[in-house]
Parts: C-alpha cells; structure tokens; sequence
C-alpha cells in the first residue's frame, strides 16, 4: 500500500502493525512512513504526521521500552536513535512553523502555545544532542519560540549565545537586535506589572541601575559594536543614555547623546539628546556653552525638519547671547557688555531680544560716558524698532533729554513733541510735554510755548 501511495488505507493497516507487534525492529520504519503518509496528504493531516514524530522519539527513543527489548540489536538502535532525532527537530520545527501561520492568522493563544511546545522541544533536543551541526540555527529558532510564547529573558538569553558565537555570523546582527529587543520587553513588562522599580529622583551622585536595565545597557553597546551603521543604530545609543540618565549616571549619559548626536545628527533621538545635553549647561547657566551648543544643533541639523525645535534654537541661542551681556554689563565689563549686545541685534535683527539688546548696548555707552554714542544707539532703537512702545519711549525720552541738554533746543522740542503725540501711555510724558515748552520758550518761540504749557 505504500509503494502504490494508496496513503488513506495504508496508515491505518500500518498503526495495526506496530499495534500488533509493538517491539518490533521493523517498527521505526514503519512510523517513519505512516509520518510519510501525513505529510503526503496535505496540510489538513500534517497535525497528525507532527503526532507522529513526536511518539518515534517518545517510543523508540532513548529509555524507551522498545530500546529495552532491542538492546540486543546495536545496530537497529542506532539507527532508530538517528530516526528519533530528526522526528524531535522536524516536530519542533513543524510546531514552531505552526505556530508563526496562527500568528499571521491573529490567533495569537494557539500561536503562543504552539511556540511554548516548540521551544520546549528545541530546548530538549539541544540538550539531547549537543553537536549537531546545525545547532547553531537551532538555537536561532528556539529564540524565536520563545519570543513567540512571551519568555523574553529566556529569548534574550538564546539570542546572546547567537549573537556572541564566534563561528558562525549568519544571524549575528538580527540576533543582537532581538536580544535588545527581548530585554526591552521585559523591562516593559516587569513595568507594567509594578516589580521593576521606578527610576530614583534625580541625584548629584550615580544611583544604582537594575541588572536589568544593566543587562539591557549591555545589549545596547553590543548591538552598536556589532551593527555600527545601520538604521536602527541610533535607538541603542538613545536607551543607553536615557538610561544613564534617569539614574543620574550623567556623565555617561553625556558621553552617549554626545556620541548619538555626533553619528546619527538627524535621527529621531537627536533632537531629545540634544535637549538634555543643553539642559545640563542651562541648570549651571553657563551661557556660553549654551549659545555655543544651540548653534552647533543648527549648523549639523539636528531636528531640521522640526520647525519647533528650530526656532526653539535660534531663540535660546539670542536668549544666552543676551545673558551673556547682562553679565558683563553686572561685572561692569561695558564695553564687553556693548559688544555682546550689538553682536545679538547683528545676527538677527528681529530676535526677541534685539530691540532691548540695542537699549542696553545704548546704556552700556552711558556708563562709559559715550554720549554721542549712546544717543545714536537709542535713536536705533526707536526707528528700528518702533513696535516696542516702551523702549521706543525710553530712547525717544532719552535722545531728546541729550539734545535738550545739549542746546540742540529745535532737535529737542520736536523729539518731545513727538513723543507726547505717539506715546501717550509713556510714564514721563508730562516731564516731555513740559521740557518742550521750556525749549520752546529757550527759542523764544512764547506762543507755542504757552500753548504747550496748556495742554
């Protein structure tokens, strides 16, 4: 019956056989076809040929009771053992491809309990048969199993050993990544089920990290060492230093957003690296640094199609140019000061800061006893930057004040005139309206002086 591959009728005359003689020498053989019948028809009977092979190696396989009977016989155990064998990996294997189908077919139970079995059977059969020469994919395919049935150490474990071995490189990059990727989540899970403890507040020394999340540091560098250039490179790099970070390992933290930016500038994790970095000089308002680091993210592009982030940058950057020059000007350091606050009205004449950077380099040159210098930079001011009422007002108060006391008294009449019409919010528009009149009286110009005094 099987030669004529009349396999309906040939499987149950076959199951009798071995029913009637269960110690049979023969008996290997003919479960060996019976799984041969399975297979041949189709996929709706490969569950009872996977059956199959899983009772040759249960019933002729090592401690068997057919070993026993046959232990007379060497070389028909041997050859058994060696049909054992293959039936325990081909039925892992088989369980394994099952269990990937229910997956596609989002049947996710039966797809992790096949995968349970599967990777259970791997595991015993690479503990049974040690030098298989092709061990090396078996243990590929255990990792997957128990990826599949959510044993994610046991998974990361099975994918360190591929990863690491130092024959074979096949699967050396996929299996660094799934090691991460298996560490990952079990983080996630020990997270959501409240056993992986918070990170501690921020500290001014190193706290302790989890041996898991050391473990998962580790795998990280691995990968980077392994795969330096690929596109996922940039995310190992990123969990290494978050890390660090939330464990107040900062100087490690440091050196690996430094190394993420410095490699992958325009990966996603660049734009937070580069915000924690320029948080470091912003907490010790080293405003230098800060300036230094917001034009360095430009100038490589970090986040440049972040619009946010961009703008974000070029306003922290104004911002510390500006506090730069405060703190010169509070040092007394004037001209440093004036210089600095010139320097950030240059660069960007519509940054936030420009018309007080203009107002303050103005006041730099009084302290210095600039006059002439000052008065042209508050006039600046308020002809460059007529929007800001109040610093508008201030130059404008301030450039007439200097042409009043100067004798310039037509200059000084129309600056304060023209200030009391445009600014009649301004604190000192009563003192403008009045120094008016008296210039206006200086020029002996009484009618309009005593109209002035009026209003």
């Amino acid at each position: 019956l099987f030669d004529q591959a009349a396999w309906q009728k040939f499987v149950p005359v076959a199951k009798r056989v071995i029913e009637l003689d269960p110690m049979h020498p023969d008996n290997p053989n003919v479960t060996v076809q019976i799984i041969a019948a399975y297979d041949a028809q189709g996929r709706e009977r490969l569950a009872e040929g996977a059956a199959e092979r899983e009772s040759l190696f249960t019933s002729y396989g090592p401690d068997s009771e057919w070993q026993q009977a046959n232990k007379n016989r060497p070389s028909v155990i041997r050859k058994a053992m060696k049909l054992a064998q293959g039936a325990l990996i081909d039925s892992a294997l088989f369980r394994l491809d099952l269990a990937q189908k229910y997956f596609q077919e989002e049947k996710v139970a039966l797809a992790a309990e096949e995968a349970r079995v599967a990777s259970a059977m791997m595991a015993d059969y690479l503990k049974r048969f040690p030098y298989d020469p092709n061990n090396y994919e078996n243990k590929y395919y255990l990792g997957i199993g128990y990826t599949m049935s959510a044993q994610f150490l046991k998974a990361a474990d099975i994918f360190e050993i591929v990863r690491d071995d130092k024959e074979n490189d096949k699967y050396r990059e996929d299996a660094a990544y799934r090691a991460f990727l298996m560490l990952q989540a079990e983080v996630d899970s020990q997270t959501q089920k409240g056993t992986l403890p918070e990170p501690p507040p921020p500290a001014a020394e190193p706290q302790e990290i989890p041996s898991l999340l050391v473990r998962l540091i580790a795998a990280s560098m691995r990968y980077i060492k392994s795969s330096p250039n690929t596109e996922d490179t940039p995310r190992f790099y990123f969990n290494a230093a978050t890390v660090y970070a939330q464990y107040s390992h900062n100087k490690k933290a440091d050196k690996w957003y430094r190394k993420l930016i410095d490699s992958f500038p325009q990966s996603a994790g660049a734009v937070d690296a580069a915000k924690w970095v320029l948080n470091t000089y912003s907490d010790k308002k080293d405003w230098k640094n800060v300036e230094a680091w917001c034009r360095r993210m430009l100038k490589i592009g970090v986040g440049k199609d972040d619009m946010e982030f961009v703008a974000q940058m070029k306003k922290i950057a104004a911002a510390s140019v500006y506090k730069q020059a405060m703190a010169a000007f509070a040092e007394r350091k004037f001209q440093l000061a004036h210089d600095e606050f010139l320097r950030l009205v240059k660069e960007d004449p519509k940054n936030q800061f420009a018309a007080l950077a203009l107002f303050s380099a103005a006041q730099s040159m009084e302290e210095l006893k600039r006059f002439l210098s000052a008065g042209q930079l508050y006039e600046r001011v308020f002809k460059e930057y007529p929007e800001d009422k109040d610093l508008a007002a201030k130059s404008l108060f301030k450039v007439a004040s200097t042409a009043y006391q100067g004798f310039e008294f037509e200059r000084a009449i129309k600056l304060y005139l023209r200030l009391v019409n445009d600014y009649k919010d301004f604190p000192d528009r009563a003192d403008s309206l009045y120094n008016a009149g008296v210039a206006l009286q200086s020029t002996e110009q009484y009618k309009r002086a005593a109209k002035t005094f009026q209003l």
